[in-house]
């Protein structure tokens, strides 16, 4: 699966693919195979690891997704028709399973967003939220401190 993302966001990158379609027929061969919506134009960092091989996950093709990222199955990470825009995802960052994140926010590094919370606020890097909506839980610090 993580093949097939890495293929499908080269080819999104790439202006001569982009043109012919190729992305787009990837997009759907993705979905239809692993239930999972991944829109053209999605901006992938290295090391990105989808749960379950992205079992029931959609991105918005607006996101950003930064660096050694990990998303648990059945996220959805798109916009809000209220704000309009779509979130932006730092380096580092653990989305837990069943989470929704929408509209313009931003997440930061290295922070860490617990199963099935709705984030639709900025969260500052290292911080750990849970909930809907999402609410400030911790930081990354207490976290290593109590371990």
């Amino acid at each position: 699966m993580s093949a097939v993302i890495r293929l499908l966001a080269r080819a999104i990158s790439n202006p001569f693919l982009g043109n012919i379609g190729l992305a787009k027929l990837i997009s759907v061969f993705v979905r239809l195979c692993f239930s999972c919506q991944i829109s053209p134009g999605v901006r992938f960092g290295r090391n990105l690891v989808l749960g379950y091989g992205g079992l029931g996950i959609v991105i918005h093709g607006g996101a950003r997704i930064g660096d050694d990222v990990t998303i648990g199955p059945n996220v959805l990470i798109g916009g809000n028709l209220g704000k309009g825009g779509v979130p932006t995802i730092g380096n580092g960052v653990r989305i837990g399973p069943g989470s929704v994140l929408v509209g313009p926010i931003i997440i930061g590094d290295g922070a860490i967003i617990a199963p099935n919370s709705v984030v639709n606020a900025d969260v500052d890097a290292g911080a750990i939220v849970g909930g809907s909506p999402a609410r400030l839980i911790g930081t990354a610090r207490e976290r290593l401190r109590n371990v």
